[in-house]
């Protein structure tokens, strides 16, 4: 048996459909956050636009200090785009001021995950 397999799972504490919403939604910010390498804040305080829609103006975003979860048709694929006003450290030579603007990899079907969950989550 391996070592987490005697862990408690939250879904054990939970039931219904609530349960496997908020656990895909951990589960998905953690993939995203490895990719991103970003704080916590700026994972929690994200929006998400869902495909077909309008994404959010640049300029929106930074005066709101959030970044948002969108699909990018020019990419075929789900980007994050967080301004640098919503970092920390907002002035650093490493953001010069520029968006961090990052195409997520449809890699072991996070696009599937992220439909999945987008289709059950609460609505804003």
């Amino acid at each position: 048996m391996a070592w987490w397999a005697s862990w408690p799972t939250p879904r054990s504490k939970r039931s219904g459909w609530a349960s496997e919403v908020v656990d895909g939604r951990v589960f998905l910010l953690l993939r995203i956050g490895l990719r991103l390498g970003v704080r916590q804040k700026n994972l929690r305080q994200r929006l998400v636009c869902l495909p077909g829609r309008t994404p959010t103006a640049e300029r929106r975003l930074e005066l709101l200090r959030r970044g948002e979860l969108r699909w990018s048709a020019r990419d075929e694929g789900w980007e994050v785009l967080i301004p640098a006003a919503a970092f920390k450290n907002a002035h650093s030579s490493y953001f010069d001021s520029r968006p961090l603007r990052l195409v997520l990899l449809n890699l072991g079907g996070l696009y599937a995950e992220l439909d999945v969950y987008l289709r059950r989550r609460p609505p804003d």
